[in-house]
């Protein structure tokens, strides 16, 4: 019968091992998170306060995630025949698109830049790319901050159509035939204003997130996990014991007592 239980006990606690380092592992994983959104809110702080830069001073390598969010201002002129809209976005909750434009700057050099976000008609598809509003024309002032490009699969990132689904200035940079700088400039103010309703993408909120709350419960299962194993083993144990006593077999404890010493003799 023992033995029984000591097969049922190995598979208890090898299941609970396998458990428990799962466990575990997800609330290390929840930790990892929360500290890449920590990171990622000390940079938006910390770029967000330093000095506006200038284009040779923000894009002159390629870009990285300390370099994002930094402020920028640059003066060129756009080129409206390669403008792409960037679908399935959302800005503060509400779905929409981006609108996407290279700015050709007063050095020669070229910038993608998003000009902002439209929230998705409530009725009705999204509006065609050609229906898009035009850039204003001539010289502009663009400010804004740095992202990097997005990455993703090729379905996601090559233009199609006049629209993309993801803003990865390589892909860009090959369908339009210019030579764009690594990155792009998601804008926050032009001088002249531009037309189309279009409202600035709005920075990350700085939060860390649930995350520390999620990895608490996952630990806390892990401890669960454990007790409950000592709990289920006990039980057998005890069960094994009552069992022994209503047979009215000794106790592997009571074979040296007294009582059954003369017994023994008898």
């Amino acid at each position: 019968m023992v033995g029984t239980y000591w097969k049922r006990w190995v598979g208890l606690v090898i299941f609970a091992v396998v458990l428990v380092a799962a466990f575990v592992r997800l609330g290390d994983w929840q930790l990892d998170r929360r500290e890449v959104k920590r990171e990622r809110n000390a940079t938006i702080v910390a770029q967000q306060q330093a000095p506006v830069a200038t284009f040779g001073e923000a894009f002159g390598d390629p870009i990285t995630a300390e370099d994002q969010y930094r402020r920028v201002k640059v003066q060129g002129t756009f080129d409206p025949d390669h403008q792409l809209q960037v679908r399935y976005r959302t800005n503060e909750g509400t779905s929409g698109y981006e609108v996407v434009v290279p700015l050709r700057t007063a050095s020669g050099e070229w910038l993608l830049v998003d000009r902002g976000f439209a929230p998705r008609p409530e009725n009705g598809p999204l509006p065609d790319a050609e229906s898009l509003t035009a850039p204003p024309t001539g010289v502009v002032t663009v400010e804004g901050y740095v992202m990097a490009s997005e990455t993703g699969p090729q379905t996601a990132t090559t233009p199609e159509a006049g629209s993309t689904r993801l803003i990865n200035t390589a892909a860009i940079g090959e369908w339009s035939g210019l030579p764009l700088v690594d990155g792009y400039l998601s804008a926050t103010a032009m001088d002249p204003a531009q037309d189309g309703g279009l409202v600035p993408v709005a920075l990350p909120e700085l939060s860390e997130g649930p995350h520390m709350s999620y990895a608490v419960q996952w630990f806390s299962f892990a401890v669960i996990g454990i007790v409950g194993t000592f709990i289920l083993i006990g039980k057998d144990t005890r069960e094994i014991i009552a069992g022994r006593r209503r047979r009215g077999r000794p106790l592997p404890a009571d074979t040296d007592s007294p009582e059954s010493a003369d017994s023994t003799h008898r």
